[in-house]
């Protein structure tokens, strides 16, 4: 978490304004938007951008320039394309038994209760969902992980899985690592990757490998009852 959300902005917010009624006719605007046509969509940085084709027929939808200063519109139209194209139910977020939507962390897949998404794209989310649209949010304060710990005088951890991410650790916190040697030899046994050609295969092999570690623990127990 530490390398992989390094850059990534903590967020304080508080409630904001009621949601705009935008984020509804957004959302039917981008269901008649046909992708590579009206907009395109960049799914490693995760950006959408509208096309001159795109701008021209969304602005004969709204009846002005999406990027009115008393009045926009890009905001609202790129979140519903974003909600469209590139947040999946049950990928990048789930809903919960109140109807609430939930992000899912990218890297280690848990569910992040108490966050949400901001800019907008939670309630373009509700909205594409059918959910009830909440309030916006305003931004407080934020801060990334790796400006955080930098505050402090000193800085130091531990944990099993950081050697090979030596480089990255000195780059992002200028930390060195060191690794300290296991107290007993090391029991984990590193067995060469098994390739299958079919889901069935595998499970069968994973199968007759629990059923030989459960039968060589029922051998040992019945050694120390006889």
């Amino acid at each position: 978490m530490l390398i992989d959300e390094a850059r990534t902005p903590l967020i304080i917010s508080r409630k904001g304004p009621k949601a705009n009624e935008k984020f509804k006719i957004s959302a039917q605007i981008a269901k008649s938007l046909r992708r590579n046509e009206h907009y395109e969509v960049d799914e490693k940085d995760r950006k959408i951008s509208l096309t001159p084709v795109g701008y021209r027929f969304t602005e004969q939808i709204v009846g002005k320039g999406l990027f009115e200063l008393k009045d926009p519109w890009a905001f609202y139209i790129i979140n519903a394309l974003k909600a469209k194209e590139l947040y999946a139910l049950n990928k990048e977020y789930i809903i919960t038994s109140d109807n609430a939507v939930v992000i899912v962390d990218s890297f280690t897949g848990r569910v992040l209760e108490g966050r949400r998404f901001t800019d907008g794209l939670q309630q373009s989310i509700e909205v594409k969902e059918n959910l009830p649209v909440s309030s916006e949010t305003q931004t407080v304060a934020k801060v990334t992980y790796q400006s955080l710990f930098r505050l402090f005088p000193k800085l130091s951890g531990m944990t099993g899985t950081i050697a090979t991410e030596a480089q990255e650790v000195a780059d992002v916190y200028s930390l060195n690592v060191i690794t300290i040697p296991t107290a007993l030899p090391v029991a984990r046994r590193d067995n060469p990757d098994a390739v299958f050609r079919s889901k069935e295969g595998k499970m069968k092999a994973l199968l007759r490998n629990v059923l030989g570690e459960a039968k060589g623990w029922a051998e040992i127990r019945m050694q120390f009852t006889d």
